[in-house]
């Protein structure tokens, strides 16, 4: 997990995201598995954060073969970082 100083996602969108970044096009489930080996997480709650993050534009997703969403990064870490500072101290 990163150490930041700043606060721009909730703990489990950041363990999430971390996922995402180092994985590239993910399912829920890719998700569940890596998370499930730190922590006790369900289903269903990787699933609505991360139908949340797509909302905020945070993820991008499309659906599979099997109808299945897969979920993208709208941006690499760095440009989402850059992004989210840039949001923090326009409003300081």
């Amino acid at each position: 997990m990163a150490n930041n100083s700043i606060k721009i996602l909730g703990e489990l969108e950041e363990e999430i995201m971390e996922e995402v970044w180092k994985l590239g096009q993910v399912s829920v489930r890719d998700v569940l598995s890596r998370l499930a080996k730190r922590k006790k997480v369900a289903y269903t709650t990787v699933m609505t954060v991360m139908s949340r993050l797509f909302a905020k534009g945070i993820l991008k997703r499309s659906l599979d073969k099997s109808g299945a969403f897969v979920y993208l990064p709208a941006k690499d870490r760095q440009a989402f970082m850059a992004q989210a500072s840039e949001k923090i101290i326009k409003k300081n």
